[in-house]
């Protein structure tokens, strides 16, 4: 009976180069189900694209002076030009648009919910500015008016203007410089004010909540990536119709209906529900849960503002307004949020791309 020898152990698998290594660990910012599919293609593409590189920088001393030039670069970190790539990559994964290879339906339901929440976000501060411009000569009349400095306003008035400017470059099709601009624009009001005006992290929680709430609609601007779908023209009407709404409710304080205007987050974002509800949409439900997070942020200061105002005439109607707007957030958030779940599991997929702000 012949012996049968026992079969040799598999050879263990090369140890991976810090590169290697650096590129999978840059790789997990990619979503899951992409990356388990195209993880080691990617690692592969990448680090043959480093040998090549190698090789042609020292291209004229042999094929042994390349190999060690590649070796160096095995212990390197990866390019600033690869990390930007993938980072650029994975927002476009992350922030799909339709037209996005690879990408799940979720995220791009994810991506229309983000991009609408810059299209309805920035045009309501930016109506803001609008109104400040108009009724300047007015408010310049009002009591204590003289005893505000430039830092008092400032950042607002900024805020309204970079909101207005990144708005108005990203529905006219600009979409890189609507971007730069509002990355920009967050430093704006600190280089206006200089020494006045004290850095984020110093501003009273007040003033920090308006520009964390203008924050978001200026990040949104970076779903619009070259994937995206450019803006239908009939986002033009966005910016009238919110002048139209800042006015309507400072004229409902006028005739003493005091806190009216807490109101205008939530009548965005309820506009949002409404359209996302009606159409089925989830890019429309997405952009309602956002809105309505920021209007139920600003709410919770605005609440505690009026909270710690003294017992006067009044203020009871500005605490019932600021209670109101609170319910209506809230609400506007679990049904936008409720209906997003149900349509996710019927299967049902963002529609909104070329639907106009009048879509309700």
């Amino acid at each position: 009976m012949t012996a049968v020898s026992p079969s040799p152990s598999p050879l263990p698998a090369p140890a991976a180069s810090p590169l290697e290594r650096s590129y999978r660990r840059l790789l997990r910012v990619l979503p899951r189900g992409y990356r388990e599919r195209w993880e080691d293609d990617m690692v592969a593409v990448l680090l043959d694209t480093e040998q090549e590189a190698a090789a042609q920088a020292v291209a004229s001393e042999g094929a042994q002076r390349q190999d060690e030039e590649f070796e160096l670069a095995l212990l390197q970190r990866p390019p600033l030009r690869e990390v930007a790539g993938v980072l650029g990559l994975a927002l476009r994964l992350h922030l799909a648009a339709p037209s996005t290879p690879g990408a799940s339906a979720r995220s791009r339901a994810v991506g229309d919910a983000v991009r609408l929440t810059a299209l309805l976000g920035l045009p309501l501060p930016a109506a803001y500015g609008v109104q400040q411009l108009v009724l300047m000569p007015w408010w310049a009349e009002q009591p204590g008016w003289s005893q505000l400095t430039v830092a008092d306003g400032v950042e607002w008035v900024a805020g309204c203007v970079v909101a207005l400017l990144t708005w108005t470059l990203l529905v006219a099709g600009h979409r890189r410089v609507a971007a730069g601009a509002a990355v920009t624009g967050l430093v704006v009001p600190w280089v206006v004010a200089g020494a006045q005006l004290p850095p984020p992290w110093a501003l009273p929680p007040g003033e920090l909540v308006v520009w964390l709430v203008l924050l978001l609609p200026l990040l949104s601007v970076a779903a619009w990536h070259r994937d995206a779908p450019a803006p239908s023209p009939r986002w033009w009407w966005t910016l009238p119709a919110g002048v139209a709404l800042v006015f309507a409710l400072w004229g409902l304080e006028q005739v003493r209906v005091s806190g009216a205007s807490f109101a205008a987050d939530v009548v965005v974002a309820a506009f949002a529900l409404g359209a996302g509800w009606r159409h089925a949409d989830r890019g429309w439900l997405g952009a309602a849960a956002l809105l309505g997070m920021l209007a139920l942020v600003r709410g919770v200061v605005t609440w505690g503002f009026v909270a710690a105002m003294p017992a006067e005439q009044g203020v009871a109607v500005l605490a019932a307004m600021a209670a109101g707007v609170l319910a209506a957030s809230g609400i506007v958030v679990v049904l936008s949020w409720a209906r997003w779940r149900l349509l996710a599991r019927l299967n049902r997929p963002s529609q909104h791309a070329e639907v106009g702000p009048e879509a309700s």
